[in-house]
This record gives structure tokens, sequence and C-alpha cells, in this order.
């Protein structure tokens, strides 16, 4: 079993013979998840609003 947090290693390891692969994790997946969809609504929001939603802020989800 090889555990592996993005789809390059996962792949690398499939590649290499690897018959069981543990990707991510769940608050992983669903983390990008969420920020896949909040990037997409904040573009629809831009468009509307004619403006930038952008800033700067610090990711608060912590991995553990």
């Amino acid at each position: 079993m090889i555990h592996q947090q993005n789809i390059k290693d996962s792949t690398r390891a499939i590649q290499a013979g690897a018959r069981f692969i543990l990707h991510s994790s769940d608050s992983r997946l669903l983390q990008r998840q969420m920020q896949s969809d909040f990037s997409a609504l904040r573009e629809v929001a831009e468009k509307k609003l004619g403006r930038s939603l952008s800033r700067d802020v610090e990711d608060t989800v912590e991995t553990v």
C-alpha cells in the first residue's frame, strides 16, 4: 500500500506496479473541492459586479 497526496505521485506509484493506492484524505479532498467551488463562485460574482474580489488571505485550514 502506498499513501500519496497528489495525482502525480499516485500515478507514478501505479505505473511502478502498486496495486493499492491510498490517495489523499477525506479532509484534503474536501478542502480542494471547497477551494475549487468558491473560486468558481468568486469568478461569477466578479463578473456580475465588474470588479475583483480577490484579496490576500491566509489559509485557515490546517493539515494534521
